[in-house]
C-alpha cells in the first residue's frame, strides 16, 4: 500500500470511490493465516520445545561426573571441586588408565595420580571410582605442610545428581495443562500466548493508515510511528500479563482491554485518514465544478 501512495495510485483508487476500508479485506486475508501460524507456535510448538529443552537439561543434571570423562581432556565436576583427567578409557567406559584427580576441600588441595582404575557400584546405588597403584599428595598451597600417601587401592565417591522434583515451568506447560491446573502464573502465561496472534491481527489494521506517505516528504516518519506503536503495544501486553499473573485482573477481563484499545485507535485513525481523502476529493470536485462553470459563463 505504501507503493500505491508513492506511485500516486491511491489517488486513482480514491477518485474511483474505493475507500480505505476496502483494503482491510486483502490485508486480513494475508494476516489471518499468519496469525494462525503464530497461534500454533505460541500455544503448541513453543511450550513443547521448551519442555524438551528442560527434559534434556534434567538428563544432563542427573548424570554423574564419570559420564562426562573424555580421554585426554581435563573435566571439572558438577560441584566445581574436582578436576579429572584420564589417559585412556575402555570401550565399556568402566575402566580407566593413567588417572589424575585434583580435589579441593576448604584450604586443603589434594592431588591423586594412579596407574589405573574402574567404576564400582554398591548395592545401595552409590558409585565409586576405585583407583589402583597410585599416590596422593595433600596439603595447603603456600606452606610446606604436605602429606604424601602411596596406596594400592583407593576409593573416590562419585557425586550423584538426583532428579529434581521442582514443578514444571509454566512456559513449558501445554495450554491444556494450564487450563486443567489453573494458577495465577499459568493464567498470565496463557494471556500472553493468546495475545500474540490477537496482536498480529490488530497491528494489521494499524498497517492500513500507517501505509500513507507524503510523496513530497520523507518516507521514514510512518516507520517511526509503526515502531513506537509496536513498542507501546508490547509493553501494554506485558503490563496486562503481569497484572493477571499477580491476580490484579481476572484472566477473561485482562485479556481484552489492551487489544480492544489499540484496535479502536487503529479504526479511528483509519477513518480519520479516510475522511482526509474524502474532503480532499470533495474539495477537488468542487473546484473542478467551479472552473467549468466559470468557463461556461459568457
Amino acid at each position: 500500500m505504501t507503493r500505491f501512495y508513492r506511485d500516486s495510485e491511491m489517488i486513482i483508487w480514491q477518485s474511483a470511490g474505493v475507500s480505505l476500508n476496502r483494503f482491510l479485506g486483502p490485508v486480513l486475508r494475508f494476516t489471518v493465516p499468519m496469525a494462525l501460524v503464530v497461534a500454533l507456535l505460541s500455544l503448541v510448538i513453543a511450550p513443547w520445545a521448551i519442555g524438551q529443552k528442560a527434559q534434556y537439561q534434567k538428563q544432563l543434571d542427573v548424570q554423574d561426573d564419570t559420564s562426562q570423562i573424555t580421554p585426554g581432556v581435563f573435566r571439572e565436576s558438577h560441584q566445581s571441586d574436582q578436576v579429572f583427567f584420564v589417559d585412556a578409557l575402555s570401550q565399556s567406559k568402566e575402566k580407566v588408565s593413567n588417572v589424575f584427580v585434583q580435589s579441593v576441600q576448604g584450604h586443603q588441595v589434594g592431588v591423586i595420580a594412579a596407574d589405573s582404575g574402574y567404576i564400582a557400584t554398591e548395592p545401595n546405588g552409590d558409585r565409586f571410582v576405585v583407583l589402583q597403584h597410585g599416590r596422593r599428595y595433600e596439603g595447603e598451597p603456600g606452606t610446606l605442610n604436605y602429606r604424601l600417601v602411596d596406596f594400592e587401592q583407593a576409593r573416590l565417591r562419585i557425586d550423584q545428581h538426583g532428579v529434581t522434583t521442582a514443578a514444571l515451568s509454566v512456559k513449558s506447560m501445554s495450554a491444556q495443562n494450564l487450563l486443567r491446573n489453573p494458577t495465577l502464573e499459568g493464567w498470565g502465561e496463557l494471556h500472553w500466548r493468546l495475545g500474540l496472534p490477537l496482536s498480529l491481527l490488530v497491528l494489521s489494521v494499524f498497517s492500513v493508515p500507517l501505509s500513507y506517505i507524503n510523496v513530497r516528504g520523507g518516507r521514514s516518519t510512518n516507520m517511526i510511528f509503526a515502531l513506537l506503536a509496536y513498542m507501546v503495544y508490547y509493553n501494554c501486553m506485558s503490563i496486562a500479563q503481569a497484572w493477571v499473573a499477580q491476580g490484579k485482573l481476572p484472566f477473561w477481563i485482562g485479556l481484552w482491554p489492551v487489544h480492544l484499545l489499540f484496535l479502536t485507535v487503529a479504526w479511528i485513525w483509519l477513518q480519520q485518514r479516510q475522511r482526509v481523502w474524502s474532503w480532499r476529493w470533495w474539495i477537488g470536485q468542487r473546484r473542478s465544478r467551479e472552473i467549468r462553470e466559470h468557463r461556461e459563463d459568457p
